[in-house]
């Protein structure tokens, strides 16, 4: 999403990952969202 790009959220956090994923009940109604972010690049794969 290239808003976040410019987002002071992402800036002012120096974030270069992020990952969300939506939460649902067992009913599959949406109760929220996980969210996790990274300061630091993934090391490269093999």
């Amino acid at each position: 999403m290239p808003f976040l790009r410019v987002s002071p959220a992402i800036t002012d956090l120096r974030m270069v990952a992020y990952l969300g994923v939506p939460l649902t009940s067992r009913e599959r109604l949406p109760i929220g969202s996980l969210c996790v972010a990274g300061g630091e690049p993934a090391p490269p794969r093999a």
